[in-house]
């Protein structure tokens, strides 16, 4: 049996991975609950999605110095991958616990600093909700409208909330504000509707389909866009037609003052959010 590779990283490359995550094991998967973002990274990594700093300093593997700086996992010499790839991640697994223990674990482990009012929402909502925002956070239209630095703050999981509060919205419970009490208080509250996230999910599917990887639309739109798509399926109308609308939409986005009035200071209040809402909904309606 071969010896496991000693590796010495610089402080500067394992800040972000040096720290414990904590899961909590369910039907036999290991769902993590804090330290999602370290470990997504270090996949990410591993799949070349982004390169290293070039400001990093080198670092000893086996005995031998090597410098790593500005390159992604496939650039890297087949003893340097074969290092990363061996080398253990420490995950401590949370038993005899409920969604309560859960929600207090995740706020001690954060107590330290300032949550982020993603991280916020997170201990707020039951678990079911945590996973739905997982899976449909990482359909690859999400995944290719964003930038690394937007996921890395949560973005991705941030939009599909706003889908789904969009899709939740109706005379009695209205669409108010993307605001953190009323976030907060959606998430809190919220009990999941398998067919409005099956359309959804067709939703973003179709847009995958729609558009290529060098589509750039705006952040304040993206949920709009994914709820209209949405409509359209569950209404049975023109998913063609909607994409066409959509290319226009991006296109004379920069002239289009009617909607823009909406996408400028307080993108998330209640008056802009529901601007938006309705240029939408408005438009799924003459189709």
């Amino acid at each position: 049996m071969e010896p496991k590779a000693e590796i010495r990283l610089n402080r500067q490359f394992i800040t972000e991975l040096s720290y414990q995550s904590y899961g909590v094991r369910e039907n036999g998967v290991l769902a993590i609950i804090d330290g999602v973002q370290r470990l997504s990274t270090i996949r990410d990594f591993i799949e070349s999605k982004f390169a290293l700093s070039k400001n990093l300093k080198p670092v000893v593997i086996n005995g031998e110095e090597k410098n790593i700086a500005g390159l992604r996992f496939k650039k890297m010499d087949e003893n340097t991958q074969e290092a990363l790839l061996n080398s253990e991640l420490q995950v401590y697994e949370i038993s005899e616990y409920n969604d309560e223990d859960v929600r207090e674990m995740f706020r001690r482990q954060n107590g330290g600093t300032a949550l982020k009012p993603s991280q916020k929402l997170t201990s707020s909502q039951s678990k079911e909700l945590t996973h739905l925002l997982f899976e449909l956070s990482s359909y690859p239209f999400i995944q290719k409208v964003l930038t690394p630095t937007q996921i890395k703050k949560d973005v991705d999981r941030d939009i599909c909330r706003e889908v789904l509060m969009l899709a939740s919205a109706s005379k009695e419970r209205p669409v108010t504000s993307f605001g953190a009490k009323d976030m907060n208080e959606f998430v809190s509250n919220y009990e999941i509707d398998m067919e409005k996230v099956e359309n959804i999910k067709a939703a973003l599917e179709k847009l995958d389909e729609a558009f290529d990887e060098n589509i750039k639309i705006p952040k304040t739109s993206i949920s709009f866009i994914i709820y209209a798509m949405m409509r359209v399926i569950k209404d049975n109308k023109s998913t063609d037609k909607l994409v066409n609308i959509f290319n226009d939409f991006l296109a004379n986005y920069d002239s289009n003052e009617e909607y823009k009035q909406f996408c400028l200071q307080g993108t998330s209040n209640s008056t802009n959010v529901s601007g938006r809402f309705d240029y939408w909904r408005n438009i799924v309606r003459t189709l």
